[in-house]
This record gives structure tokens, sequence and C-alpha cells, in this order.
């Protein structure tokens, strides 16, 4: 299994990617031009809808890129979960099995003293 750091990094990155988003600037140059955009509406700045558009569809390259990687770390952390388990379930066996012997032992040795 490889170690979660590059990752790290990807996820940090990710953040800054939205977090830039949610601040990006107008266009360069746009500002007081005349354009197809002004008469549309959208006056020479980036549409919303296209940056919008443009954050999901990097978010969603990015995810599906991290996904096979984290399916890998579910899977193998969801063996190790169900190993732990098993050996907790065998662990807490053999302790009341054990248990049971010495109360018996003990019981054993309390009768013999008594006759």
């Amino acid at each position: 299994m490889k170690p979660p750091a590059g990752r790290l990094l990807v996820y940090e990155s990710l953040c800054a990617l939205n977090r830039d988003f949610e601040t990006s600037p107008r266009a360069p140059g746009a500002a007081g031009r005349s354009s197809a955009c002004s008469r549309t509406g959208i006056s020479g700045t980036f549409s919303p809808v296209i940056i919008q558009e443009t954050r999901a569809w990097a978010n969603m390259e990015l995810v599906e890129a991290l996904q096979p990687l984290e399916q890998d770390d579910l899977t193998h952390f969801s063996r190790l979960h169900i190993d732990v388990l098993n050996e907790d379930e065998r662990w807490q066996k053999k302790e009341r099995k054990s248990a049971g012997k010495k109360r018996r032992q003990k019981r054993g040795g309390a009768e013999s003293e008594g006759v």
C-alpha cells in the first residue's frame, strides 16, 4: 500500500482550486470593452455558469483519478478491520475458556478440601 502523502497534496490542491474559483477575478482586459458578452448580460466577466462548469469539471477529473486509490484503501482497511474483529473474538473466547477453567479448578480444589 502506498502512503497517502501524495494524495494529501492532491486534496490540498483541490481545496485551493475550489477556493480560487470562488474568488475568480474578472477576465483580464474585459472591463469597459464592448463585446457580444456585454450585450448578453455577462458584462465582460467570465460567466458565473462557465466558471462553475469549469470548477465542476476539474473536481470531477481529480476525484475520478483518486477514486481507484481510495477504493483500494477502503478494501485494505476493511479487511484489516475484519481481521482485528476476528482476532478480538478469538481472544475473548480464549479468555472465557481460561476463566472457566480457573473457576472449575477453584471449585474442584474447594470441594476436595471439604471432603
